[in-house]
């Protein structure tokens, strides 16, 4: 994508070409592949939106990093390596649920939570459902 667009890949347009063009392959690939194991439209979205939302959350990440480091804050590498993982996990339990609970709730998971932290996140409450085993 680069090379058609005539970006340099170090260059900050060449970086962002690079992550949307890989991401936004990356979900399409998984709805495409999604919808054909499961042909069911409502559980194939939830990966296209977990791996589009990877755009944003690498560009937000992407800036703190750089501000941090015009910021000068010396942190201690240990510090970085748990901020920086502690950022990961809670991402994932932020959108993962995005891919994984219509799959519960369709039933394309024999066992699993009976209730979504993400719609708890979302609308403040939980929200408890039955599996039907």
């Amino acid at each position: 994508m680069n090379r058609l667009l005539s970006l340099h890949e170090k260059s900050l347009w060449g970086g962002l070409s690079g992550l949307t063009t890989v991401f936004g392959l990356s979900a399409l690939m998984h709805l495409v592949s999604e919808f054909a194991l499961m042909n069911d439209l409502r559980v194939a979205t939830g990966p296209f939106y977990f791996f589009l939302l990877q755009i944003p959350a690498l560009i937000f990440e992407q800036g703190v990093i750089a501000l941090a480091r015009r910021l000068k804050l010396g942190l201690p590498s240990w510090l970085n390596y748990a901020i920086g993982y502690t950022w990961v996990w809670l991402w994932c339990v932020a959108v993962l649920p995005l891919w994984v609970d219509p799959q519960v709730r369709l039933g394309y998971w024999g066992t699993g939570p009976k209730y979504s932290i993400f719609l708890w996140m979302w609308k403040g409450q939980l929200e408890w459902f039955e599996l039907d085993n």
